[in-house]
């Protein structure tokens, strides 16, 4: 029988008398302690630098086809306020910019990505003043896994603001333009 003791108003039940049941019931915690833990991910390392955001940004979007993204570590590199503003060109040829919460950006990419998307970062050039870094992100987009015989879908760059508050970095906003935007040196 399990007496109930009480702490300031608040009433607990005691552990049983037995040792096994102590025993049992301090290992039953235990587990269930490391699950909770081991189920947590830890996504600190993302947000350490302009680097690691947007290594950590081509990652997480890239994958095979149908492959699930890690979008709680996608949510991690942004702060609520913040917006992915994509641009392109319309059929008519007019610019289109459009401003997206991550979580409208997260809708977007699982509506129309059906191959594989794969982003790898070509060059970065960054510059800071105080507490705000501007990132220049050239990259290329492949439908495959990156390899040499893996065609280029296309390449772009990004331009990322972060803004240093604590230890990490964290996106205030993103800005996309691809190619169809950037006319090529021939």
């Amino acid at each position: 029988m399990m007496k109930t003791i009480r702490f300031q108003g608040a009433s607990f039940p005691n552990f049983p008398k037995n040792p096994v049941m102590k025993i049992y019931l301090v290992l039953t915690m235990l587990i269930f302690s490391f699950m909770s833990r081991a189920q947590q991910k830890n996504y600190e390392k993302d947000v350490t630098s302009p680097d690691a955001i947007t290594e950590s940004l081509y990652a997480v979007i890239s994958g095979e086809a149908g492959q699930p993204r890690d979008w709680d570590r996608f949510r991690n590199l942004f702060k609520l306020e913040s917006r992915l503003i994509p641009t392109r060109k319309g059929e008519g040829g007019e610019l289109i910019i459009k401003s997206l919460t991550p979580e409208e950006y997260i809708t977007l990419f699982n509506s129309r990505v059906s191959t594989g998307f794969f982003e790898r970062k070509i060059h970065n050039v960054t510059e800071t003043y105080g507490t705000v870094t501007h990132t220049f992100s050239t990259y290329e987009t492949k439908e495959k896994k990156m390899d040499l015989s893996a065609t280029v879908a296309s390449t772009a760059f990004n331009c990322f603001m972060t803004v240093s508050g604590t230890m990490s970095l964290l996106f205030s906003g993103v800005l996309k333009a691809w190619d169809s935007l950037c006319p090529r040196n021939t």
